[in-house]
């Protein structure tokens, strides 16, 4: 009996061993999709007056009004979401506390002396200059990154435009004489 035991141990461990052993062929299949790309989209903005200084007065007279546009383009192809604000970047010299300060936004500037300007809205006003309010000095102070900056136009297509027309006034002090300023001018957007 033992041997016919080993003979059915033997036997079990070979079928079952032949019963494990499985097939190497498999069935698959696939789709590809090669050749994507993703581009970044942009929001870009330029101005008309990028190679000059938009704001060059000199030998500036009390009570004269000074007066320059500049028309910001929209290069961008992104959708935007949030307006495309002006506020001053930098700025340097005494005397912005004597110049009266006046933005318009508007459409139709034509060139740096405004021909054609028609605005839409007033941004920053001098009617009542003092030293917390219309003058330059004033702007620097309060409107010096995007988050304080002015300004309500959002473009919703890449070659939009907007004009911007800066009026400038010296005020009658003795204390200007002599005085420089010098300022930088941002316009920025985000999406």
């Amino acid at each position: 009996m033992t041997a016919s035991i080993a003979a059915s141990v033997v036997a079990s461990v070979v079928v079952s061993s032949l019963t494990i052993q499985t097939s190497g062929a498999t069935f698959s299949g696939f789709a590809a999709n090669a050749g994507n790309t993703i581009n970044a989209g942009s929001v870009g903005l330029s101005n008309d007056d990028a190679a000059n200084t938009a704001l060059t007065w000199s030998s500036a007279l009390p009570e004269t009004l000074f007066t320059r546009c500049v028309t910001v383009t929209y290069d961008g192809n992104l959708v935007l979401s949030q307006p495309v604000r002006l506020f001053a970047s930098s700025s340097a010299g005494s005397l912005p506390s004597y110049v009266k300060f006046r933005v318009e936004e508007g459409s139709g500037a034509q060139d740096s002396a405004c021909t054609g300007f028609t605005p839409s809205a007033v941004l920053f006003d001098a009617s009542t200059p003092s030293p917390s309010n219309g003058t330059l000095a004033a702007f620097v102070a309060s409107k010096s990154s995007y988050s304080t900056g002015l300004g309500s136009w959002v473009p919703t297509a890449t070659g939009q435009q907007r004009s911007y027309r800066f009026t400038l006034e010296l005020l009658p002090d003795e204390s200007a004489q002599g005085s420089t300023l010098s300022i930088g001018l941002t316009w920025q957007s985000t999406t």
